[in-house]
C-alpha cells in the first residue's frame, strides 16, 4: 500500500499591515489676513506685523480643534496623566484628545483651560483639560457627557459659536496668542479661511 506523503501549503505572504483608522487630525482654522500676518511675524518679525497680526486675531478668530481618540468611563479617585496631578472626584468619562505640547499646545494647559464640545442637538460644552498636557495628547473630563472617538473638541475659537477665543484662552495661563499660533507644528493642519 502507497502512502502519501504530507505536501505542505504554499506559505502565502501576509499583506502588509495598514491601520484603517484615519489619522487624527488636527487643525487650524484661520483667516487669510491672520495666516499672513503670522508667516511676517515668524520671518521679519516686525512689529506692525505683529500688530496686524493682534488686530486679526480679534476681528477673526482662529480656531484650533483636536479628534477625541478614545473615552473611557472611569471611578471617582482616579489619577489622571502623568504624575496624577488631577484625580476624578466621581464616575466620570475622560476623552483622550489627539493634541498635546509636541504640537505646540502650552504645558500649562493641563488643570487650568478648558475645550469645547459640541452635542448632537448642537449645545456647546466646556470640557476642563485635566492633568498633564502630554506630548502627543491631553485628556479631557466629559463627566457624563456622550463623547465619544471621532468627536472633535475645540481647545479656541469663536466665542459667537460659545467657544474661548484664543487671546483668552492663552492669557489664562500667561501666554501670548501670537506666539501659541506661531508655536504650532506642522502635524496641525492649517486651513486658511
Amino acid at each position: 500500500m502507497a502512502t502519501r506523503a504530507a505536501v505542505e501549503p504554499e506559505p502565502r505572504a501576509m499583506p502588509p499591515l495598514v491601520d484603517a483608522r484615519p489619522a487624527p487630525a488636527r487643525t487650524l482654522e484661520l483667516s487669510s489676513a491672520l495666516a499672513r500676518a503670522l508667516d511676517i511675524v515668524r520671518s521679519e518679525r516686525s512689529g506692525a506685523a505683529l500688530a496686524d497680526a493682534r488686530r486679526e486675531l480679534l476681528a477673526h478668530p482662529p480656531r484650533l480643534s483636536a479628534d477625541v481618540l478614545s473615552a473611557h468611563r472611569v471611578p471617582g479617585g482616579s489619577g489622571v496623566s502623568y504624575g496624577h496631578t488631577y484625580r476624578t472626584t466621581v464616575l466620570t468619562t475622560l476623552a483622550d484628545v489627539s493634541i498635546g505640547y509636541g504640537h505646540g499646545v502650552p504645558r500649562a494647559a493641563g488643570n487650568v483651560l478648558t475645550g469645547h464640545w459640541r452635542s448632537v442637538d448642537g449645545q456647546v460644552v466646556a470640557l476642563p483639560i485635566v492633568g498633564r498636557v502630554a506630548m502627543d495628547d491631553l485628556i479631557v473630563d466629559a463627566g457624563d457627557l456622550p463623547v465619544t472617538p471621532g468627536d472633535r473638541i475645540v481647545l479656541f475659537g469663536d466665542p459667537a459659536n460659545g467657544q474661548t477665543d484664543a487671546a483668552t484662552w492663552a492669557a489664562r495661563i500667561g501666554e501670548d496668542a501670537i506666539s501659541l499660533l506661531c508655536a504650532l507644528d506642522s502635524r496641525v493642519l492649517r486651513v486658511v479661511l
